[in-house]
């Protein structure tokens, strides 16, 4: 068994694998598998990078699914600018994934946990959690 304490190799594939599927589309499964069967026994920190890697996935295939659907159901309707809201919704869940894939890369390489890692936006930095403002 891989010992899990400090350990960023698995954290760092499964954001990885969440950045290629852009291109790809079938790495977001090695990455969501990786996070759910890490997620048991990494520490609290690296626990927090599995969480956000699983809220991309379900958010983002959730948003792809509906976005398909929805422009599935105007087919039949003589609505020809719909196919491109369609690209432009779907562009934005890719550049939303690819964002949220670097934010994840660079908090795990400086050694910072997600601070909210169920959130659908990004993670708050740390400076601006609490009442603290500066």
């Amino acid at each position: 068994m891989p010992h899990f304490s400090e350990d960023r190799t698995l954290p760092l594939v499964a954001h990885v694998m969440m950045l290629l599927c852009i291109v790809t589309g079938f790495t977001a499964l090695v990455a969501i598998i990786i996070a759910y069967v890490s997620k048991r026994r990494a520490p609290a920190k690296f626990k927090s990078h599995y969480e956000y890697v699983i809220r991309t996935f379900w958010v983002a295939l959730a948003a792809i699914v509906t976005i398909w659907l929805f422009a599935l159901s105007f087919t039949f309707f003589p609505f020809g600018f719909l196919p491109v809201y369609g690209q432009l919704l779907f562009l934005l869940v890719s550049l939303w994934v690819v964002v949220r894939s670097i934010v994840g890369i660079m908090r795990l390489t400086s050694g910072d946990g997600i601070i909210n890692p169920g959130t659908w936006l990004l993670p708050t930095h740390p400076k601006f959690v609490g009442n603290n403002p500066a």
